[in-house]
């Protein structure tokens, strides 16, 4: 190859809203299936898997199969990404309170690790005042 030919870069096509309006709701679902899959698993402080996870571990899992990398913190998962309204909430979104992330799952319900002693489970979300939905995918 000689040092003066440029070299073609391809770019891949441009995707519709509608497309891209997809592709977001499948990556929605993987992550909500991954967290799902761990319910019963249980509770270890530090714990990223795959038969013991951590609130923070647990959600940086669930993100990474769609290829987002969240830090094993979950007060710096709770700076990730937008903040929305409960009102705009969707499948797949963060939720975020005082120390504590889990995913949520629809209906006010989210899969979490709850704490010491105790194992994945899916739940209802429960209200606080720092309670917070963030947006990491679309």
């Amino acid at each position: 190859m000689s040092a003066g030919k440029p070299v073609a870069v391809r770019k891949a096509p441009a995707l519709t809203p509608v497309e891209l309006s997809r592709r977001h709701a499948r990556a929605r679902v993987r992550v909500v299936s991954y967290a799902r899959a761990q319910r019963g698993d249980w509770y270890a402080h530090g714990a990223s898997g795959p038969s013991r996870w951590d609130c923070s571990g647990l959600t940086s899992g669930a993100y990474r199969t769609v290829g987002i990398r969240l830090p094993h913190s979950s007060a710096a998962q709770a700076r990730r990404g937008i903040r929305v309204t409960p009102r705009f909430a969707k499948v797949g979104d963060l939720v975020a309170m005082n120390g504590h992330v889990g995913v949520l799952v629809g209906r006010w319900r989210m899969v979490d690790a709850p704490g010491p002693g105790r194992r994945v489970v899916e739940r209802a979300v429960f209200r606080t005042s720092t309670l917070q939905f963030r947006r990491l995918i679309g």
